[in-house]
């Protein structure tokens, strides 16, 4: 009798699909820049003379608690603008085209009698706002609102009588210039902008300002 023979039946190569790992999304890098130190220094304004008045944080409604205010006033009383006001505000939106567009130029304080103008002006940064406000007694200031990099950009100031509006536009113009790069230099290979906590401000009375 012939031995039998078997001839096994091969099994089947097992496959297996392999679930690709998703991608990592990278955390944002946080930069602690505090608002107080991208403020322009008073040697960095377009005009010279001028001196730190109050350095504080800005604190009143509408603006939150990020947000910084650096008044400059001229060393020797006999400059161009009585008052510069500069203030940075920390903003949630990725730019500071809402910021910009909410800027209305009107009166804002019900008592004032001041005539308000928007202005023409260069754009700067993600845009420009210009706003004129003429008192009774000839005062004008001169209010305007700019911003990138998550950083809102505000500027205020009062000419003497002598100078025109272009002059105190030009003047804003090229000071916002000089902030925005100061801006722009903070956020070179770093987004986005995480401002730390900052001081209780110590209110400072210096007269009227644009309402």
């Amino acid at each position: 009798v012939p031995t039998p023979t078997f001839t096994p039946t091969p099994l089947p190569t097992p496959t297996f699909t392999q679930t690709p790992r998703p991608t990592a999304t990278p955390t944002p890098i946080y930069v602690a820049v505090p608002l107080q130190e991208l403020a322009l220094l008073a040697e960095e304004l377009p005009g010279s003379g001028y001196s730190v008045f109050t350095d504080e944080r800005f604190d009143p409604a509408g603006w939150g608690p990020s947000a910084w205010e650096r008044l400059f006033s001229f060393s020797t009383g006999g400059g161009d603008y009585l008052w510069v006001v500069l203030r940075l505000h920390k903003l949630d939106d990725p730019n500071a085209v809402s910021f910009i567009q909410v800027q209305a130029c009107v009166r804002r304080d019900p008592s004032s009698t001041a005539l308000v103008d928007e202005m023409p002006a260069p754009v700067t940064g993600d845009g420009t706002k210009v706003c004129r406000y003429r008192y009774d007694d000839g005062t004008r200031w001169f209010v305007y609102a700019t911003g990138a990099r998550r950083v809102a950009v505000h500027l205020q100031v009062n000419p003497k009588p002598t100078l025109s509006d272009s002059e105190a536009i030009n003047f804003l113009s090229a000071m916002a210039r000089k902030q925005l790069a100061v801006i722009e230099r903070a956020y070179e290979g770093r987004t986005p902008l995480h401002v730390v906590p900052m001081p209780t401000p110590t209110p400072v009375s210096t007269g009227h300002t644009a309402s």
